[in-house]
């Protein structure tokens, strides 16, 4: 039931239904795998590695994707680099449709100065789903960091055509302008965006324009952002 749960993301009652299997059978290694996920998304990073240790004592009772993604869990929560890079690597290349784990490294690559390869991961996503939005987002992002501006517009453009109502794809257009360095571009996909949806993101449009004409020295039109 727990595990029922989680996958209709109903957070408490997943808890709930959890603990109490933990309860019958302690060394349940699934049980305090799902938990520690749960937990870690509610922010509470002492009660997830708690039971990220307790599902350890018991890795092979887990499956084996629950196994590898315990792995990355791990590696997050003692911030060891070198570590959670080769367990998201490992994880997507046993697991090439897992989107979220091969978002997560190409994030990890681009930051890390290694955005060529970044661009070259999410790619092979995108053969195996094509029309996946954050994969097409994730191509914009990478390409940006990449300083590839024509690679850059080419997924923006694709991103805005299969999701014409999907803000974000502006949102993330605006972003990786910036990124670029292009703050006319910029501030034009921003403005676009206002007119469709102001109060997009908590109106997060509005900063972000603000930081743009900042830089360029335009303080009053800052200010009245």
């Amino acid at each position: 039931n727990g595990l029922e749960f989680t996958r209709i993301f109903a957070a408490p009652q997943a808890v709930k239904e959890l603990e109490d299997a933990l309860r019958l059978d302690p060394g349940l290694a699934l049980a305090s795998f799902e938990l520690a996920e749960l937990y870690g998304r509610a922010g509470d990073t002492s009660r997830s590695y708690e039971l990220l240790l307790k599902a350890g004592q018991n890795l092979g009772r887990l499956p084996r994707y629950e196994g590898m993604r315990w792995q990355v869990d791990m590696a997050t929560l003692e911030a060891d680099e070198t570590k959670l890079n080769h367990a998201l690597t490992s994880l997507v290349v046993t697991f090439p449709r897992d989107t979220a784990a091969r978002n997560e490294l190409a994030l990890r690559l681009s930051i890390g100065n290694n955005a060529k390869n970044a661009v070259t991961l999410v790619h092979e996503g995108l053969v195996y789903d094509p029309d996946d939005a954050s994969l097409l987002n994730q191509m914009v992002y990478a390409t940006a960091m990449a300083g590839d501006a024509a690679a850059m517009r080419k997924a923006s453009d694709h991103y805005i055509e299969a999701y014409p109502s999907d803000m974000n794809a502006l949102d993330t257009r605006g972003e990786a302008f910036y990124i670029l360095g292009d703050y006319a571009e910029a501030l034009k996909a921003f403005h676009d965006l206002l007119r469709l949806k102001p109060d997009f993101g908590d109106y997060s449009s509005f900063p972000k324009i603000a930081l743009l004409l900042a830089e360029q020295g335009f303080y009053d039109a800052a200010l009245e952002e």
